[in-house]
């Protein structure tokens, strides 16, 4: 344990814990581990090694990015005393304010059928460009193909029928996730309407 302490002393950087600087080792043979689940495969995954126990909602900058608590591993304690703290962190992208709507369509009258969109919640969200080699997956399929992926914290009443809007751009849902069912992120594969 004293090992580990002097890691975190000697080769340690200064990192922000809910505006306290505290000393912490980047363990990167240990952030491995996250890149094996798909749960955590699209995000930037590290393990620091801290004298002090961290907070499940603890905010953490380190190197000038955002990271969220994923999970405190337990921390040995000999005599009553915590020797250090091991601690799984995920970079914070979730940054893009979306808005989500419902969509109805009206079928009465004589008129084409018009859609109504009701927006229902805001949410933070992390946006990614799909590669152009994942279109000819779908393209094989005659499916329609997804342009995006928009993932947000896992959320009870979210439809494949959503709307999602971006600033002026608007998203219609194709597909989602509730990546590994463990309800921590919802991952929609989306296309956009112009």
């Amino acid at each position: 344990m004293n090992n580990v302490n002097t890691l975190i002393d000697k080769y340690g950087n200064d990192i922000i814990i809910d505006t306290k600087s505290v000393r912490a080792f980047l363990d990167e043979q240990k952030s491995t581990r996250y890149k094996k689940s798909k749960l955590y495969s699209s995000f930037n995954t590290c393990v620091i090694l801290t004298k002090d126990i961290v907070p499940q909602t603890a905010d953490l900058t380190i190197d000038g990015k955002n990271y969220l608590v994923l999970e405190t591993i337990e921390a040995p304690v000999t005599n009553g005393k915590v020797y250090y703290c091991e601690t799984g962190l995920f970079e914070n992208d979730f940054i893009h304010d979306i808005q989500m709507y419902n969509q109805s369509i009206n079928m009465s009258g004589c008129n084409l059928p018009s859609a109504t969109n009701v927006p229902y919640n805001s949410y933070k969200a992390q946006i990614r460009t799909k590669k152009p080699n994942d279109y000819l997956q779908y393209s094989l399929q005659g499916a329609k193909v997804p342009t995006h992926t928009i993932t947000i914290f896992y959320q009870n009443g979210v439809s494949a029928s959503d709307l999602i809007k971006w600033g002026s751009r608007s998203f219609e849902v194709l597909t989602m996730e509730n990546i590994d069912e463990t309800d921590t992120f919802l991952e929609m594969n989306c296309i956009e309407v112009l």
